[in-house]
C-alpha cells in the first residue's frame, strides 16, 4: 500500500491508482486493514484518506473488479449527506464516507 499526497477527490485518486499502480486500496479483512494501518504509522497519515470503496446509493462496492463488500470498519453506520457522501475513506483504524470532491490523500496498492 502507498499513501500518496498531495490529495485529489476521490475519482482523481482512482484515476492516479489505476494509472500508477492497480487501483485504489481495497480491505476484504484484518490482515489488510494491519498492513494498512503499518503504511499510515509508517507514513505518519494525520488525516483521512481515500479507499476504493463507493455506493451506488444501494450497496456499497470496491472498486477493483466491482467487489461487492464482505468485510466491514465502519465508524458507526455510513451516513449518506443527503446523497453526497458517497465514497469511503480511512482514518484510526475506521472507515467513514465522505463527499467524493472532496480533496483528501488516498492509499494505492499495487
Amino acid at each position: 500500500y502507498f499513501l500518496i499526497k498531495p490529495g485529489k477527490t476521490w475519482n482523481d485518486a482512482e484515476a492516479y491508482c489505476r494509472a500508477n499502480y492497480i487501483d485504489l486500496a481495497i480491505m476484504d479483512g484484518n490482515e489488510n486493514m494491519a498492513e494498512i494501518q503499518k503504511v499510515a504509522t509508517a507514513q505518519k497519515m494525520t488525516s483521512a484518506a481515500w479507499i476504493g470503496l463507493y455506493t451506488n446509493m444501494n450497496s456499497w462496492h470496491w472498486t477493483f473488479q466491482n467487489e461487492p463488500l464482505t468485510f466491514s470498519a465502519w465508524y458507526g453506520n455510513p451516513g449518506n449527506g443527503g446523497g453526497n457522501d458517497q465514497c469511503a475513506t480511512i482514518r484510526n483504524y475506521v472507515w467513514d464516507n465522505f463527499n467524493c470532491a472532496t480533496v483528501l490523500t488516498f492509499l494505492c496498492y499495487d
